[in-house]
């Protein structure tokens, strides 16, 4: 961040902790520089390559997202790819490369929809509940599909153990339990995103006006 330009801090800054952080390591031969220095490497790869991604932004989104919507859409691409990669392992449908640039695609298609929701009236509040929606459907799918594995037969024939009972009574009802996980995830993410709620309900279409300012005031991290 700082040789972007993006922090208004003294080179001191970074000599002292880095030199504190060698001194450390001479100190200690169990310390394994390859993953210090790895670390540090891919930490500057990264940031450059964010900055690069956000300045590209510019030209193809027209608003600032929100932090929630960043994280939750983050997290459902997150539980998205994990249920493609088991999938993708277990039956081998498709080849690793088509799945994979089908769900890049899918994913540059709902980030460019919520970007058009974002931009109009009352939108934000939409774009919130829908991610309620979707991630209660997330939810419901995986109970859906632990149900159908074999997990359950497995624990029930095991012996005690710290999560039985909690496993047991899924296992009892299914269908009850995920239904309730996904109310308790709606309720979540509403409550955690009420102020973004409440001010896309109370929009008159500042909201939108105010995203895509803050779009074209931004340029990289």
């Amino acid at each position: 961040m700082w040789i972007l330009g993006k922090l208004d801090v003294r080179f001191d800054f970074f000599a002292i902790n880095i030199g504190l952080n060698i001194a450390f390591a001479i100190s200690n031969s169990r310390i394994d520089w390859g993953v210090h220095l790895g670390g540090f490497a891919a930490g500057l790869i990264s940031c450059a390559l964010l900055d690069l991604v956000e300045k590209l932004n510019g030209y193809v989104l027209r608003c600032r997202f929100p932090e929630a919507v960043k994280v939750n859409l983050a997290l459902l691409a997150g539980v998205t790819g994990l249920w493609l990669w088991a999938g993708q392992a277990q039956t081998l449908v498709a080849p690793a490369w088509i799945v994979a640039a089908g769900f890049v695609v899918v994913c540059c298609a709902v980030i460019k929809l919520v970007d058009l929701a974002l931009s109009i009236r009352k939108g934000l509040a939409a774009v919130i509940i829908a991610l309620a929606g979707a991630n209660a459907a997330c939810v419901a799918l995986g109970g859906w599909a632990l149900a159908a594995t074999s997990a359950c037969v497995a624990r029930r024939s095991s012996g005690p153990g710290p999560f039985e009972n909690l496993l047991n009574a899924f296992c009892g009802n299914p269908l009850l339990v995920t239904a309730l996980v996904a109310v308790v995830a709606v309720t979540l993410t509403l409550l955690l995103c009420s102020k973004d709620i409440y001010r896309g309900i109370e929009d008159v279409g500042f909201v939108g006006s105010s995203l895509r300012a803050e779009r074209n005031r931004r340029h990289g991290l």
